[in-house]
């Protein structure tokens, strides 16, 4: 039987090899996390990306602290095969924690990305360049598409866009159409998938036309559901007659709009449920002409809808007050009765010589007004003018009227409701 003295020495080199086996695993790990994997990972990805989709993927750096448990990829690009940029980044950063053991889901302190952008076309064909290099969905029907989804638990300490950028660009139309959204500012608090838990939400964006956009509150993720409060400032809308100037007879040639209001929306077993309240519109410096005529034909300096509202379960809608100040309309009747602002606002008629269309089946409205309760608490017109001028006999004649001052109160679709004016 070994002496005490002969177990030592054997106690000693045990520990010894055993710290040794540590020691060495330690330095295989450091060297894997600082070096190994993100040089492999770094070549890996973008060959990754390119089996998938048919674009291509550059990657300039990728660390990671197997201490810390942070990684941050670099300088991403992404591209389609014809060269043309879909989406970059300059970096992604991630920290998860050690209590991602025992919460039995990862939980990251923080995710950060700065400088994302994107290109978001409508090609000529109409289809968008990021969804055209998407591959074909080529599955049979699931029977099992109508269940709800269960989503993997993550949470997300803090989640961080800074100084996002993406372009649109409307290729589909004769006068090609661009608006760039920057910079986009994202922050979302307490981020989970865990069912019925909210977490906080911020976001605000600029365009290049000097728009704001923004809004802030709380979302669940299971089920789908947000409230809280969402602005826009400032929208040119100029820019949005550009989109469908090709579809019109006038032109909108300066106004901007601002929006505001708070809301509650969600998606559940029972359908969708939405609500607004506190809804404001205003509309300022709004100038309408005949297409390719500089003198408008109307010209409203502000017109402002107050205290909007509607339930779409209850199928009821309000507005407080809508009110404007000083608006002109400048209109003419021709010889043959038109008016020439109907002409203007209303689509072109079908030439009759044109082949008959073939009737569709009858579907039944998106919106029946006769299901809604509708109702305005007051609207006030203050120092309106209208100029007619009758292009019938010569020389045309024009009558004015102004100014013109209106109130009507309590404006109602219901039955046996009560106007005043």
């Amino acid at each position: 039987m070994p002496s005490l003295d002969e177990k030592r020495p054997r106690r000693k080199r045990l520990l010894f090899v055993a710290l040794f086996v540590v020691a060495g695993l330690l330095i295989l790990y450091t060297i894997a996390g600082f070096w190994v994997l993100p040089r492999v990972a770094q070549s890996m990805l973008p060959e990754l990306i390119a089996e998938q989709l048919p674009v291509k993927a550059t990657v300039g750096k990728i660390h990671l602290n197997p201490f810390l448990l942070t990684a941050s990829v670099r300088d991403v690009t992404v591209a389609d095969n014809d060269g043309q940029h879909l989406v970059g980044l300059k970096e992604l950063y991630a920290d998860l924690q050690l209590s991602s053991i025992f919460r039995g889901a990862p939980v990251l302190k923080e995710v950060r990305l700065t400088e994302p952008d994107a290109l978001l076309q409508v090609l000529p064909d109409g289809r968008i360049n990021v969804l055209a290099i998407l591959p074909e969905a080529d599955q049979p029907p699931d029977a099992d598409a109508d269940k709800p989804v269960q989503l993997p638990i993550v949470e997300v300490n803090r989640f961080t866009l800074e100084g996002g950028k993406v372009v649109f660009r409307d290729l589909s139309s004769k006068t090609p159409l661009e608006a760039v959204l920057s910079p986009i500012q994202v922050n979302l608090q307490d981020f989970t998938t865990r069912a019925d838990t909210e977490s906080r939400f911020e976001f605000r964006a600029g365009t290049d036309r000097d728009e704001q956009i923004g809004g802030e509150g709380h979302l669940t993720v299971q089920p789908i559901a947000a409230r809280g409060a969402l602005t826009a400032a400032g929208i040119d809308l100029r820019r949005l007659w550009q989109a469908v100037q090709e579809a019109v007879n006038f032109e909108i040639t300066a106004g901007r709009l601002d929006l505001g209001g708070s809301f509650s929306a969600g998606v559940g077993t029972d359908g969708v449920r939405m609500q607004l309240t506190e809804g404001r519109v205003d509309l300022k410096r709004f100038s309408l002409a005949e297409k390719g005529e500089s003198t408008p034909l109307v010209f409203v300096p502000l017109f402002s809808v107050a205290g909007v509202g509607f339930d779409l379960n209850s199928r009821r809608a309000r507005i407080e007050s809508v009110q404007t100040d000083d608006a002109r309309i400048r209109t003419a009747v021709f010889p043959d009765g038109s008016i020439q602002l109907l002409n203007v606002l209303l689509p072109a008629s079908t030439p009759a010589d044109e082949a008959p269309v073939t009737p569709k089946p009858e579907t039944p409205p998106a919106f029946n007004i006769e299901e809604w309760n509708l109702q305005i608490d007051s609207v006030s017109v203050k120092n309106a003018g209208v100029e007619l001028q009758d292009r019938g006999i010569s020389p045309p004649v024009p009558l004015i009227f102004e100014p013109i001052d209106l109130s009507v109160k309590n404006l109602s679709n219901q039955p046996n409701a009560n106007a005043s004016i």
